[in-house]
C-alpha cells in the first residue's frame, strides 16, 4: 500500500496519539484496579516492558509469568524474558514432542549458527526442573492425531475424546474422505506486511 508523504504523516501523528492514549490508559488500570492477570504474546511481552514501553513502569510488579507453548519460545527470547522479569517466578509449559513449527530463518541468521533450541529443549536437560508428559489430548478429532500419535508419541498419546464427540462439521460439510474429517479450503485474498514484518 502506498501512501502520499501528507498520508504518512497523518499516519505517524495518529499512531503517536493512540500511544500516548494507551499508555494513560495503562496507567489509570494499574492506579485504580492492579490487574492481576495479563494475557500477552511473546513479542509485545518484550516491546511492552522495554524501554518506553507501556509496562515498562509495572515490571516489578508481576509475580508470576506463564509462558504456554514453550516449545515455541526460542532459548534468546527465553533470555530476553528472563533478564527483563529477572523478578519474576516463570513457570513454562510446552509439549516436548510437538511437531515443529515451519519457521524461515536464514542459515547464516545467528540463531541457526550458533544453535539456538527452544526453552522446553533448554529446561528439559536442567536436573531441578520437574517434568510431566502429555499423556492425553483433547484438541482435535482422533483421526487428525494419528499422525502425530505415530510420529513423535510412538503411540502412546491417548485421545481424551471419541470421534463421534467432533461430528459437528461433518455432520454438515461432506469431506473427499469421511474416514478423515479433513479439508484444505482456498480462499484468494491478500496480506499486507505490518511494521512488525507480519501479515
Amino acid at each position: 500500500m502506498e501512501l502520499t508523504e501528507r498520508k504518512k504523516e497523518d499516519f505517524v501523528m495518529a499512531e503517536q496519539d493512540v500511544c500516548e492514549t494507551l499508555e494513560e490508559m495503562i496507567e489509570l488500570i494499574f492506579r485504580l484496579v492492579a490487574p492481576r492477570i495479563i494475557c500477552i504474546t511473546i513479542l509485545p511481552l518484550l516491546n511492552t516492558t522495554d524501554k518506553g514501553g507501556i509496562f515498562k513502569g509495572y515490571v516489578n510488579t508481576f509475580d508470576l509469568l506463564i509462558g504456554d507453548e514453550a516449545s515455541q519460545i526460542p532459548e534468546p527470547v527465553f533470555m530476553a524474558i528472563a533478564s527483563r522479569l529477572e523478578g519474576t517466578r516463570h513457570i513454562y509449559i510446552g509439549d516436548v514432542r510437538q511437531l515443529e513449527p515451519y519457521a524461515r530463518c536464514s542459515r547464516l541468521a545467528n540463531p541457526a549458527r550458533f544453535g539456538a533450541r527452544s526453552i522446553i529443549d533448554t529446561l528439559l536437560t536442567a536436573r531441578a526442573v520437574p517434568i510431566a508428559p502429555l499423556v492425553t489430548t483433547f484438541h482435535a478429532h482422533p483421526a487428525l492425531n494419528s499422525l502425530p500419535n505415530s510420529f513423535a508419541y510412538e503411540g502412546t498419546l491417548v485421545n481424551g475424546i471419541r470421534a463421534v464427540d467432533r461430528q459437528l462439521l461433518a455432520g454438515v460439510v461432506r469431506f473427499p474422505n469421511p474416514a478423515v474429517p479433513f479439508v484444505f479450503v482456498d480462499v484468494k485474498g491478500t496480506s499486507v506486511k505490518s511494521a512488525g514484518h507480519s501479515h
